[in-house]
């Protein structure tokens, strides 16, 4: 995202999902690193990346499940920040349902890993 966009829209009020330069760090290791974005109204959006890219890892922080080290994350008139008591009315309002894996192998067996 280009930085003339992120100033246009730092302050805008139909957003429902703002994160400027957020970055998300876990035992020292940089998970996130300043990610930011806007996402409005009837927008859709894919996120797609390498395994290991960090696509999980983002749905996890906006569900809760990892804390903002460092950047902004705000939604409406809440703010996710670790200190924010907001934090907790958003995360109240947002679900993660992870992947599971369901491999079966070629005689019928599945849960082998």
């Amino acid at each position: 995202m280009n930085e003339t966009r992120i100033a246009d829209t730092e302050n805008r009020t139909d957003s429902l999902l703002i994160l400027r330069n957020v970055t998300v760090r876990l035992y020292g290791k940089t998970i996130l690193d300043n990610i930011s974005m806007d996402i409005r109204e009837g927008e859709h959006w894919a996120i797609v990346g390498e395994t290991g890219s960090g696509k999980t890892s983002l749905l996890k922080m906006l569900a809760g499940q990892m804390v903002v080290s460092s950047g902004k994350f705000n939604t409406g008139n809440l703010s996710a920040s670790n200190s924010s008591d907001s934090a907790e009315q958003w995360y109240s309002k947002v679900a993660f349902a992870g992947l599971k894996h369901g491999f079966r192998s070629t005689d019928g067996v599945t849960g082998f890993y």
